[in-house]
């Protein structure tokens, strides 16, 4: 006779997972937590394993990543002691079964694990989950829910740059969703597919798959999939100049999120309109920014963070609002030191050169410049030239002060230097240098841009050299990385030559 604890987690998982698909995240809770309950032995104990899990995917719906990591790592520990327990018993028949079950158990776990841990910017401990997975799913054969490895190991490919490893991960996991009739699995993986066409320019492609993708989402009526899909669209609009259709779909993308409860989604619709509101010089970026800089930061989506900063940054310069624009900029550096330390980094940093030019403060200009240069002379070759346009307007004591510290000893210089240019603001509103780059201060900042009526700061204090010898920057290409589309794909692109930094 079974026991009638297995029928009872078993019906509880089934509510669980009924509930999930509904976005109705209170009510999952409280079925995985009932099934929870009820398993112990192998039988058990994987029904504990998927429970755990199953509470992991109520609280990233219900915007707890954080509680969502632990709920994973009670899963993958359960999976664990389920095969500890088989091991010191006869590995055949229904042991064997329950052996795989596990294994399966835990590298679907691992997966998602890494998607989280992806989102988070935590690139090594996401590729270390997906190897795991890996790894298991080559002892088991043909299950279904192998293509989600696939689907991760794109994304970490399309991190990478390595488009035609992207390409083939997505090409099986596409295959895998195919031959199980799974629909939604398809149209995410069209959606990432669309991506990768995307960022190759070859926007008939990728809006011919991304057509396909919304197809099946509306078939299966799934509208997180859809806001998801429209939201490639909009991408694919935005990168070939069609402003006002890119407008219309992620106000689509914002409403569908809103319903689906899919706050992730709801926070990318309101960056990209805060971006995309700039360009036109519109006073609702600032709204749509912050929306966007609240929703994702309680998210842990820090790199989002920092591109919703960004932005605001050069909405503030077009505002003359240069300290705000510093302040900004500085957040989005301090953001990407982490996760994007690099190309992030060499963009913030043109912002906070634009800013201090505004500010007339030449001397911190001509350093800011330089570790910019130092940093990403090779990738953004323009800081070079900035910072030998900047040289060859500087007094000689400045060039010999810079000349003789190293590029680590000139950034702490640059640092020290954008801090006391930003102390006035900062102490205003009662936040300290050390605050930038949190939710909270960059909530603080958005808030002091959007209701600022103040005219623009300048300092013309410096009468070390005429107000000509130094000069804003030369312009330069103004391609900017931003969050654009599906951010669990490519999750940061060159969308154009636009003013948009």
């Amino acid at each position: 006779m079974e026991d009638i604890r297995l029928e009872a987690g078993r019906h509880h998982l089934a509510k669980g997972e009924a509930a999930t698909n509904g976005a109705d995240w209170a009510s999952a809770r409280a079925h995985f937590e009932s099934a929870l309950l009820q398993f112990r032995g192998p039988d058990l104990l994987l029904g504990e394993g998927h429970a755990y899990r199953g509470l992991a995917g109520a609280a990233l719906g219900a915007g707890d990543p954080a509680e969502a990591e632990a709920r994973f790592r009670q899963a993958i520990r359960s999976y664990r002691d389920v095969r500890a327990l088989l091991d010191r018993v006869d590995d055949e028949g229904v042991a064997s079964e329950h052996r795989n079950d596990a294994l399966e158990g835990e590298a679907i776990a691992q997966v998602t694990l890494g998607e989280l841990l992806l989102r988070q910017g935590r690139e090594a401990e996401a590729r270390e989950a997906r190897d795991w997975a890996r790894a298991a799913y080559d002892a088991l054969s043909g299950r279904p829910s192998e293509a989600s490895l696939w689907a991760l190991t794109g994304r970490l490919a399309v991190r990478d740059g390595d488009d035609e490893e992207a390409g083939h991960a997505y090409s099986r996991a596409l295959a895998l969703h195919e031959r199980f009739g799974d629909l939604a699995g398809q149209a995410t993986v069209l959606r990432a597919m669309a991506e990768i066409a995307r960022l190759e320019d070859d926007f008939t492609v990728a809006e011919g798959y991304l057509k396909r993708a919304l197809a099946l989402a509306r078939q299966i009526g799934n509208k997180r999939l859809e806001a998801r899909t429209l939201a490639g669209l909009g991408a694919v609009a935005r990168q070939t100049g069609d402003a006002d259709s890119a407008k219309l779909a992620y106000e689509q993308v914002r409403e569908l999120a809103k319903k689906a409860g899919d706050t992730e989604m709801l926070g990318f619709a309101h960056l990209n309109l805060g971006e995309i509101h700039s360009l036109e010089g519109d006073a609702d970026a600032v709204s749509h920014l912050r929306e966007a800089v609240r929703l994702l930061g309680a998210l842990g989506v820090h790199h989002a963070v920092a591109a919703a900063l960004h932005h605001a940054a050069s909405h503030a310069l077009g505002l003359k609002r240069y300290d705000i624009a510093l302040a900004t900029a500085e957040g989005a550096r301090r953001t990407w030191r982490g996760m994007d330390p690099i190309r992030g980094v060499g963009q913030a940093l043109r912002l906070e050169v634009k800013a201090l030019a505004g500010m007339r403060d030449w001397r911190s200009v001509l350093a800011v410049a330089h570790v910019r240069a130092d940093l990403v002379g090779d990738s953004q070759p323009n800081a070079e030239e900035v910072r030998e346009f900047y040289r060859q307007r500087a007094p000689s004591e400045w060039l010999d002060e810079i000349d003789a510290l190293s590029p680590p000893a000139r950034m702490a210089d640059a640092e020290r230097r954008v801090a006391h240019a930003l102390q006035p603001l900062l102490e205003r509103h009662g936040l300290a240098v050390t605050d930038l780059g949190s939710v909270a201060a960059g909530l603080a900042l958005l808030d002091v841009l959007r209701k600022s009526d103040d005219p623009a700061l300048y300092r013309d204090d410096l009468d070390e050299l005429p107000n000509d010898a130094l000069e804003e920057m030369p312009p330069e290409d103004d391609a900017f990385f931003v969050i654009v589309g599906d951010p669990n794909t490519a999750l940061i692109a060159e969308p154009g030559s636009d003013e948009s930094e």
